[in-house]
């Protein structure tokens, strides 16, 4: 077994890094390990390449990063100086965001991690009174301080490092209508305790836990009429992921914050922002804030997002109508060979409630060229998440389907 000198503290440090694939290229859907065979990344990349490794695109992110390259200046301390791909791109973004003008100013990060630390410290900072953050005990918001203590998701996973943050409240993620009555209930009587919500649309990491539109809409009033900010994590469901620009555009109510980070730039740079309502910006007027990091509106990276940003634009018709072909032909799919499956846009989940025949069907999959991704909430809640990029061939998935079917039948 050969050893490495790097690490990714995921586990194990003596075995996190066993059974990987070298991975050294990639095309279109595609990536390609070191003995040139392909494998269907039905990841996305973990969930950051949302328009596939696309030629086109990168070449036009390439252009703009040679042009900057070309000047020597590829370093600006945001905190200090001005530069004009700064403005440019967060207007673009901000309209893109909502056409109507609800977020007018946006904060850069450098990932959706650094996302949640910058929401909980601003919740915090307009609701001096409020102490409580309240967040569904199967989300996931990161593995920071702030959003290790946030993530009810591992909870029990990061027990070593307590304390962590306190006033974290866990409420269950309602799957039925009782269950959406019973948590609305439950805010109205405690509302006056919360200084902030931090909401996965979708949970992602626990399996593509889909909520309802109209329990959705009941909560945002409720939040909103209780003065209790918003915060919406968008780091996966954003950008088309779930079949519009953002999962909030489903909803009659505005997020007071948005965590955008993943498909912002397709995964070519660590890269993130939160967008501030006008609403929550006027609130923090006079307000003298603390965050900031060396990389925050790192160049490259904003230029990287602002082209994959054109390409969303220039393209959209096309993307949405790759992401509707995508959602019928799986979910068709795996309905025609009985398999049980969530899903809305590109993001899908096949309940297994097995590990050990999860980790073969992964295996078996991996060995016959196609990459997914699991959820692990417990030995008995799991299965394996499907994130296809929007140009994967939807006929090729037609196919692709019908061995996932044949195989989580084989093992689970």
């Amino acid at each position: 077994m050969m050893k490495y000198n790097y690490v990714v503290p995921m586990g194990d440090l003596s075995s996190v890094n066993n059974n990987k694939l070298t991975l050294i290229r990639a095309e279109n859907e595609y990536v390609f390990d070191s003995n040139q065979k392909r494998y269907l990344d039905l990841r996305s990349g973990l969930w950051n390449v949302n328009l596939g490794y696309k030629t086109v695109l990168y070449e036009a992110i390439q252009q703009r990063v040679n042009e900057q390259l070309s000047t020597n200046l590829t370093y600006l301390d945001i905190h200090s100086f001005h530069h004009p791909i700064y403005q440019e791109y967060a207007k673009k973004l901000c309209t893109f965001v909502d056409a109507e003008g609800g977020y007018t100013q946006l904060i850069y990060t450098n990932s959706g991690s650094e996302c949640t630390e910058l929401a909980l410290k601003l919740s915090r900072q307009i609701n001096k009174q409020k102490v409580k953050t309240l967040a569904f005990s199967k989300g996931y918001h990161g593995t920071f301080w702030g959003g290790m203590s946030v993530s009810g998701l591992d909870q029990e996973v990061t027990q070593v490092y307590n304390p962590k943050l306190s006033n974290m409240e866990f409420v269950k993620f309602p799957e039925n209508k009782s269950e959406e009555e019973e948590l609305l209930t439950y805010i109205k009587r405690h509302h006056h305790e919360y200084s902030a919500m931090i909401i996965e649309p979708i949970l992602g990491s626990a399996g593509m836990k889909i909520p309802s539109v109209p329990f959705m809409n009941k909560l945002g009033e409720l939040l909103k009429q209780n003065d209790i900010t918003i915060v919406f994590d968008e780091v996966a469901t954003g950008f088309y992921r779930t079949g519009k620009r953002f999962f909030f555009h489903y909803l009659d109510f505005k997020p007071d914050m948005i965590n955008l980070s993943k498909g912002i730039n397709n995964g070519v740079l660590p890269f993130g922002t939160v967008l501030l309502s006008n609403e929550l910006t006027k609130k923090l007027r006079n307000e003298n804030l603390e965050h900031f990091s060396t990389q925050n509106g790192n160049l490259l990276g904003i230029l990287s997002a602002h082209e994959t940003l054109n390409y969303y634009q220039k393209n959209e018709v096309e993307v949405s109508e790759n992401i509707q072909g995508l959602n019928e032909a799986i979910l068709n799919g795996l309905e025609e060979h009985d398999i049980a499956c969530r899903g809305v846009g590109c993001m899908f989940a096949i309940t297994i409630n097995n590990p050990s025949a999860l980790q073969l069907i992964l295996d078996t999959l991996k060995q016959a060229g196609i990459l997914c991704y699991q959820y692990f909430n417990s030995s008995e809640d799991n299965g394996l998440t499907l994130m296809p990029s929007y140009y994967t061939d939807s006929k090729k998935i037609a196919q692709v389907v019908k061995l996932i079917a044949k195989v989580v039948k084989s093992y689970a």
